[in-house]
């Protein structure tokens, strides 16, 4: 590192050292491949949550639709 890198270190206040830990922490590998694997699997999660609503709210939004053309067919015959 650089001089200039230590100077804000240095300089630095506790306050600043508590709200950003991940500027003065060393990088964990492992660490951040368990985050990145949690991520992908928690979004991974969430879309195929939405992709089996999506599913199975378009099957019943096509029987509801069959059960209507049904009803109309049957009150159309008997008002006629």
């Amino acid at each position: 590192m650089s001089r200039e890198d230590d100077m804000w270190r240095r300089n630095s206040t506790p306050f600043s050292r508590i709200v950003n830990p991940e500027l003065y922490a060393k990088p964990n590998p492992k660490i951040a491949m368990l985050g990145t694997t949690m991520f992908i699997a928690i979004t991974a999660s969430l879309l195929w949550q939405k992709y089996t609503y999506e599913k199975q709210k378009g099957a019943n939004r096509n029987q509801v639709n069959n059960s209507k053309s049904t009803e109309t067919v049957f009150t159309d015959d008997a008002t006629s």
